[in-house]
């Protein structure tokens, strides 16, 4: 509802004393300075220099023109028009008027006028408002106002005979009055501001109570936290609304200020507000809520039908009700699962408060020969592949014990009332407590006792009433104490207006009737509970029916790991490198080789482990031992022993023969030879003896390599043998015992240095 605007006079009757013409002062006319009163409860004279303008006490004043704050009196605590003025008066001061007649802002006092407001307009003119209740505080000296800016409040300050404002206007700073009634001004105040408010689209027409906003008119603050506002303003009043706020229960979603300057029509301000809705997202993972999904996943979130965020880890945020929201394409990080929606929707529309929805999501179980134990059993873990287990915790309360295995939980002891069964009726009324309560009032009558006397004894001829309630239906008219216990009452009732008779309660008859009220009490008895609790040992059934259940896992494991194909595929003067393949039920999980050199002893051999990309049924795993693992050790024989682990814990070792390489020391020639690229056959003691070089390279197509063919080459380090060589005499290195053979692992030359004890390697780290 909009409040009633102040009827403006549309004509004021004026008296001229000095003057019958409107004064021009300015290019527009000015304001009058209290809109809501014409009223002059005294007129320009000779001896009183301005009007006195009637209004209520609290009445708003506006500057009439644009122009600066001249002075600003304040500290005047009396108005109204009683007791003595404000004694603060400097020398020579009208202890009536502070003024003067002939200055209307210099030599004030702040004695008679009290609180008051002096300003210069931009004509030169100088204007004083005199007897205000209160200044407006946000103004200071020398401040620039606008037309229409709120400068105080009518009052009675200073020696004012009642509520009223002084307006005085001078031409000069010392001298000039003249009549303010001479200016033209505008009375009537044409065109209204209304601020209307927008709930959820639909308007109500004010803020009602979802929100509130300041108003400012020409930069003064007109109303604060207000919830509706209709009023008049002339035409080429600036306004702006700032400071809009809704309440706790709504959200606001228009601009943050509106501002403009009011013309000829009705000016309308729309402030729109919602009823608001929380949608809150988190997680829970292995039953343990977070407020954000972590590292564990994400989600997509749609707000009416369009993406606002895109893998989200959490959300809270508020929407207008009635906003729908879809959360799309939960996702489980590395090492977890995805296992639905823990509590909330999915997908909804949001009303009033939080709506919050929980993601579930579980750790990956990585089960091994132990069992391993979880709160929640993993969405991975299936009977397929792993043995589960059980624990059970039942809880109860009751005031003993259920059974066998059932215990105690310390500090959980409640005391109860329940009733106990029985009635107990009384005439007389008991004090309730915890272990006795009403629940139940009626009265027995009987009529016209023929001795005249009242006994509640006399029970023979009591009738019990069954009619309305009689504490509602009747209102006790008389109440005595019965004559022969003084601790019964007996009562005169008569009925309540609306039922179906009227008077007191009679006997047939007419006669009299007295009343005794009877109490029925249900005695109660305390009772103290336990919460009992009791555990299981583990079991292979899950019974749902349990308070609580603990799990524990491992893997199925039916066999023990195979291992075949081992072979070396690789030796370098810095390494070798072993290649086996290995296969289980379970998986296979590592391979570990430990080796050892014929200077160590097996005791202390070193452990080289390598892990296969994924713990498959078949795998096939390369392991290299690097010489640093044995403080580059050369020249000698390297041991190993190979053994691989299942998924389940089990480790098997190689047994078929021992794996022994031997590791040279390679000491490279700057003299390399290169023979021919046609050559297909070396012959015998082709190169025997000879000193000329100390690197071979014998040429891709050669096939046959013949006796003695590079014997007792003394400077011969290394002899590079191609795969096409098929044919190679034993004693075709015979006295060249420094010489090393490069070749492929699967070659004759390979076959050949293992069967006559030469060293051999595969590769050329230092390459």
């Amino acid at each position: 509802m909009k409040r009633l605007c102040v009827f403006l006079m549309s004509i004021m009757l004026c008296f001229f004393f000095y003057s019958a013409d409107v004064l021009a002062v300015g290019s527009e006319p000015w304001y009058w300075p209290i809109p809501s009163s014409t009223t002059l409860n005294q007129q320009y004279t000779s001896g009183h220099v301005g009007v006195d303008i009637g209004a209520a006490i609290g009445a708003a004043i506006y500057a009439p023109t644009d122009g600066t704050i001249y002075k600003k009196y304040t500290g005047c605590n009396r108005y109204g028009g009683l007791g003595t003025p404000c004694n603060s008066a400097g020398a020579g001061c009208n202890p009536n008027h502070g003024f003067g007649k002939s200055s209307p802002c210099v030599g004030y006092c702040n004695n008679g006028y009290g609180n008051g407001i002096c300003m210069r307009t931009s004509d030169g003119y100088y204007i004083q408002f005199a007897h205000m209740q209160s200044v407006n505080n946000s103004l200071s000296e020398g401040q620039s106002v606008a037309r229409g800016t709120l400068l105080g409040y009518v009052g009675g300050s200073g020696y004012a005979t009642g509520k009223h404002c002084h307006y005085q206007v001078g031409t000069s700073e010392f001298s000039g009055t003249i009549n303010p009634m001479s200016i033209s001004y505008v009375y009537s105040l044409d065109v209204y501001l209304d601020i209307n408010g927008y709930l959820n689209g639909a308007s109500s027409g004010s803020l009602s109570d979802y929100g509130t906003c300041d108003v400012y008119i020409n930069g003064s603050l007109d109303a604060n936290d207000v919830n509706d506002y209709y009023k008049k303003w002339p035409s080429g009043t600036k306004y702006e609304i700032k400071d809009i706020r809704p309440t706790a229960e709504h959200t606001y979603s228009g601009n943050s200020s509106y501002s403009g300057t009011i013309g000829s029509s009705q000016v309308n301000v729309n402030l729109s507000f919602y009823t608001y809705g929380t949608l809150t997202v988190k997680g829970r993972l292995d039953n343990t809520v977070s407020s954000n999904l972590s590292s564990y996943g994400s989600f997509d979130l749609y707000i009416n039908g369009n993406m606002v965020g895109n893998d989200l880890t959490s959300y809270s945020k508020k929407w207008p009700k009635d906003t729908k929201y879809e959360i799309r394409d939960p996702k489980a990080s590395e090492g977890y699962n995805y296992e639905g929606i823990a509590a909330g929707s999915q997908s909804g529309t949001l009303g009033t408060g939080v709506s919050t929805v929980t993601l579930d999501y579980t750790t990956k179980g990585v089960p091994g020969g132990d069992w391993t134990y979880a709160d929640r059993l993993p969405g991975n873990i299936t009977s397929d592949s792993c043995d589960i287990e059980y624990k059970h915790t039942y809880e109860k309360r009751s005031a003993t014990s259920p059974g066998d295995g059932w215990t105690k939980v310390a500090g959980t002891e409640v005391t109860t009332y329940e009733n106990s069964g029985s009635v107990r009726e009384t005439y007389i009324p008991q004090t309730e407590s915890n272990t006795l309560v009403l629940v139940d009032t009626y009265y027995y009558h009987y009529c016209n006792p023929s001795n005249g006397r009242v006994n509640y004894e006399y029970i023979s001829g009591y009738t019990e009433y069954h009619g309305p309630n009689p504490i509602e239906a009747f209102d006790v008219v008389k109440e005595i104490s019965d004559e022969d216990n003084s601790a019964v009452r007996v009562y005169k009732l008569a009925w309540k207006a609306g039922y179906p008779y009227t008077g007191e309660a009679t006997c047939a008859g007419g006669t009299s009737a007295w009343w005794y009220r009877k109490y029925c009490y249900q005695p109660r008895v305390a009772v103290t509970t336990y919460q009992w609790r009791k555990v299981t040992d583990w079991q292979t059934t899950k019974d749902s029916a349990a308070s609580s259940v603990q799990y524990r896992y491992k893997l199925k494991d039916s066999a023990n790991p195979v291992i075949s194909s081992v072979k070396l595929t690789e030796i370098t003067p810095d390494s070798y490198t072993i290649v086996c393949k290995a296969s289980d039920d379970t998986g296979i999980t590592k391979q570990i080789a430990t080796s050892w050199t014929d200077t160590e002893k097996e005791a202390n051999a070193k452990v080289t482990s390598a892990v296969p990309e994924t713990a498959d049924k078949q795998v096939e795993i390369s392991i290299k031992i690097p010489v640093t693992d044995h403080e580059n050790e050369r020249d000698v024989n390297y041991h190993t022993k190979i053994s691989v682990c299942d998924k389940a814990g089990k480790t098997v070792e190689y047994t078929t023969g021992e794996i022994k390489v031997y590791i040279p020391t390679l000491v490279r020639s700057a003299r390399k030879f290169e023979l021919p690229a046609d050559l297909t056959e070396i012959e015998e003691e082709a190169f025997a003896g000879s000193i000329a070089f100390g690197e071979v390279v014998v040429p891709d197509g050669t096939e046959t390599i013949g006796s003695k063919a590079f014997a007792d080459c003394s400077r011969l380090v290394l002899i590079e043998i191609p795969d096409s060589v098929t044919v190679i005499a034993d004693d075709m290195l015979e006295e060249s015992s420094n010489a090393v053979i490069l070749c492929s692992m699967e070659s004759e030359a390979a076959a050949y240095a293992r069967n006559n004890e030469i060293p051999y390697i595969t590769k050329l780290s230092d390459e």
